[in-house]
């Protein structure tokens, strides 16, 4: 009574275990060299000779190449020549099973560990996306290491914890002389981080505020992605705040996208509306597209007490409160029910 993914996966784990317990399968390999008019070309064939697990597996694609009969010195004759203009590609970027492979080959990380290293790289936001892409934050966080503690970033150093770790399992080194060795750079890492510590902290802050940068405002500034501490959610504000006063909500699970409202230009966002299937790309300005005389200005009340200029009818999340307009260099605000027994104690107060 399974649903037709429920089989699928119990066949691969089913195959997969059965496999386990198989003989190796055997692979042969083929390559020959050929020389066309002192020009080096080269091909290669493949194929299964034993089946082995392979058998029991079919999940994986055979090799199933022919072999030609060909031995060292025979002369071939050449049936035609085709000439193919082609443009180079660049490499195709890492996914997490290639970045997995790519580590277990440079000797960084163990099996245990590797999968873990990647998933940190994604919550810290140094990476993104399944086809991984190294974000501004990452780049600039490993530039500076670089620059100024060359050892934190080495390659050659972590394969060479690596390889002390499995000469101490093998016994050719003890506890004693891994943990000198470790605290020895531990301490040169230290010493250089302390040296540079201002250094680095500027070119790490100037990094963090750049990785926040979500486009630009019609002010010229540059929108930033903020958090707000009072109301514990992130929003989006201008980089010139107070003069700039713009400011967009981002809805919750919402992803900012790199491309732009074509009617605005502002970034797009990537939300998912409750009982609706798949994810929507709207607009970061959610009046985007609607008439300027549907958005309602905040109502003046009054004149603030303290100095003088407009009180706006707000709403908050816990219902309608005054503000100065006067914000944020005047910070008078009551309830709106509290209005005329603030402003008559204030009058009192200024009175005597």
């Amino acid at each position: 009574n399974l649903s037709p993914d429920e089989e699928k996966i119990y066949r691969l784990i089913v195959y997969r275990f059965i496999s386990v317990f198989s003989e190796d399968s055997k692979l042969e390999t083929m390559k020959v060299d050929l020389n066309v008019n002192n020009e080096e070309f080269v091909f290669t064939r493949k194929r299964v000779s034993h089946e082995g697990w392979l058998k029991h597996y079919p999940f994986k694609k055979q090799e199933a190449d022919e072999f030609p009969p060909l031995k060292k010195g025979d002369f071939l004759k050449i049936h035609e020549i085709i000439s193919e203009e082609k443009e180079t590609k660049p490499p195709a970027r890492y996914n997490e099973a290639s970045l997995i492979k790519e580590l277990e080959k440079r000797e960084l990380g163990t099996k245990a560990t590797r999968a873990d290293i990647i998933a940190k790289l994604y919550d810290r936001k140094y990476i993104d996306g399944k086809k991984i892409e190294v974000k501004p934050l990452g780049v600039h966080i490993i530039d500076t290491l670089k620059q100024y503690c060359k050892n934190l970033t080495s390659e050659e150093l972590t394969r060479e914890f690596e390889r002390e770790l499995d000469c101490l399992s093998a016994d050719k080194i003890t506890k004693e002389e891994i943990l000198a060795n470790g605290e020895k750079e531990v301490r040169s890492i230290l010493n250089d981080i302390n040296d540079n510590q201002k250094e680095i902290g500027s070119k790490l802050y100037e990094s963090y505020q750049e990785s926040n940068v979500v486009g630009e405002c019609s002010c010229g500034g540059k929108l930033l992605k903020k958090y707000s501490r009072r109301n514990k959610q992130t929003f989006i504000g201008c980089s010139n705040f107070p003069q700039c006063r713009n400011t967009y909500s981002l809805p919750k699970g919402a992803n900012i996208l790199k491309s732009t409202c074509p009617t605005c230009g502002l970034p797009m966002i990537s939300i998912k509306r409750k009982g609706q299937k798949g994810r929507e790309h709207v607009c970061l300005d959610p009046n985007c597209g609607k008439e300027v005389s549907k958005r309602r200005a905040p109502e003046v009340v009054g004149k603030c007490p303290e100095c003088g200029k407009d009180l706006l009818k707000r709403h908050g999340r816990y219902g309608e409160f005054v503000g100065c307009s006067g914000f944020p260099q005047c910070r008078f605000s009551c309830q709106l029910n509290d209005l005329e027994k603030v402003l008559q104690e204030k009058s009192e107060e200024l009175s005597k």
